[in-house]
């Protein structure tokens, strides 16, 4: 075969290739693109109107979308901000209990991701508990509103090549944490802390754990190392928790190490909770292979660090965190936190 024949079957080859990279890459554009239709998931939750809504009301709860694009900033601002509004009215009503979800690696805002329909779950269990254990409190009467933070932690489809999106979805989740997420957050802070009885909590989860992390890496920082006089640090919210984050300790190292600094008060009350287990495939295995591989082409100096704080892990400081008893309905003169742990 000659040098011809050769350059146009490597052409096709190419070609074919690139044409199956395509059709195998995920939506780069947002899921929810109505402002106005949540009202039709309380009839036919299937129907396009619903699915394609950014803030959906069902009979139980609420869940709204914000969606960011891979340089951090929202698809549409004015979608974000009306969300915003519809929060906004519901905590000057009634009060709300606000849970956001910040979305890791290889899921997305689809009405078919698995993280989608699991946090649609969680909120209808959720509904079940307040019903039950805080029937007839204000707690109970609130509306339950989740928050899910999309982004495009899923770039390809095709099983085998999503493994190797690591290091690209890891460069992205960086860049969302840096961005517009941190305004949503600090949005949704000063919306439900406009009144006492309103409840927030941050969840998030892989690489959402790093967005998290990285967001509100400054404002803990802040908030740790200039504590009142009676030594306690402002809370972010009711709580930010992440689970099986995938971060390295270094980048959670400037707040731990400054809200290590002084004691606390005896009643402070958990600002920061970060929960990680070996059973996670993806932070256990997938996360130090992909570090290991990154880390070959950069010069790290290995930093000698090793903190415990016994009084984090007392079961009684815990338990105040999650069973609510510790929101801002309790607390509403000073929004009170405790300290991190790495």
């Amino acid at each position: 075969m000659d040098q011809a024949g050769r350059t146009s079957i490597g052409k096709r080859i190419l070609g074919a290739l690139g044409a199956c990279l395509t059709a195998a890459c995920a939506s780069n554009a947002p899921y929810h693109t109505v402002s106005d239709d949540g009202g039709a998931c309380r009839t036919d939750p299937d129907s396009p109107a619903c699915r394609s809504s950014a803030y959906q009301e069902f009979e139980r709860f609420d869940l709204a979308f914000a969606e960011f694009s891979e340089r951090g900033n929202a698809f549409d601002d004015a979608r974000v901000e009306a969300v915003l509004a519809k929060i906004a009215a519901k905590a000057r009503a009634d009060g709300v209990v606000l849970i956001v979800f910040v979305h890791g690696w290889k899921h997305n805002a689809s009405e078919d991701d698995p993280n989608v329909l699991s946090f649609k779950d969680s909120l209808e269990t959720m509904t079940g508990v307040l019903g039950s254990s805080f029937a007839g409190t204000a707690l109970g009467s609130r509306r339950l509103v989740g928050v899910y933070v999309g982004w495009r932690g899923a770039s390809i489809e095709l099983p085998l090549l999503k493994e190797l999106t690591f290091w690209d979805r890891k460069a992205v989740a960086e860049e969302l944490g840096s961005g517009g997420v941190t305004r949503l957050l600090l949005d949704l802070d000063r919306i439900t802390a406009g009144e006492a009885r309103n409840v927030m909590v941050v969840v998030g989860h892989s690489f959402g754990g790093a967005i998290v992390v990285r967001a509100l890496s400054d404002l803990i920082t802040e908030r740790v190392t200039n504590r009142a006089e009676d030594v306690r640090a402002r809370v972010f919210g009711d709580g930010v928790l992440v689970l099986n984050p995938a971060i390295e300790a270094n980048q959670a190292l400037p707040f731990v190490e400054a809200a290590l600094q002084r004691p606390y008060a005896r009643d402070q009350l958990p600002l920061f909770i970060s929960i990680s287990s070996d059973a996670d495939a993806a932070t256990h295995y997938a996360f130090p292979a992909g570090q290991t591989i990154g880390l070959a082409m950069w010069r790290q100096a290995d930093l000698q660090r090793s903190y415990y704080e016994a009084s984090v892990v007392n079961p009684l400081r815990l338990s105040v965190f999650t069973s609510g008893t510790g929101s801002r309905a309790g607390r509403e003169a000073d929004r009170r936190s405790a300290p991190l742990t790495p």
